[in-house]
């Protein structure tokens, strides 16, 4: 049996940040230590100064249910 590589398991916030980036990248207020992580497992980057998803972090590549089953 092979391992399934599961998305990395992400708090409310960090899916609210998620969220927010996604809808707004300008007008988001997300504390630091959120964009950091969410930068680290590879969901947002840096570009010119604002914080905007990867093809990782879109919302159809990312498994919202998956996770919120995992946070559970």
């Amino acid at each position: 049996m092979m391992d399934q590589i599961l998305p990395p398991t992400l708090s409310d916030i960090e899916l609210d940040a998620l969220r927010q980036i996604a809808a707004h990248p300008v007008t988001r207020h997300i504390p630091a230590h959120i964009q950091s992580r969410l930068m680290d497992i590879g969901y947002t980057k840096e570009v010119l100064g604002a914080i905007v998803l990867t093809d990782d972090g879109l919302p159809e590549n990312c498994d919202w249910q998956m996770i919120k089953k995992r946070r559970r």
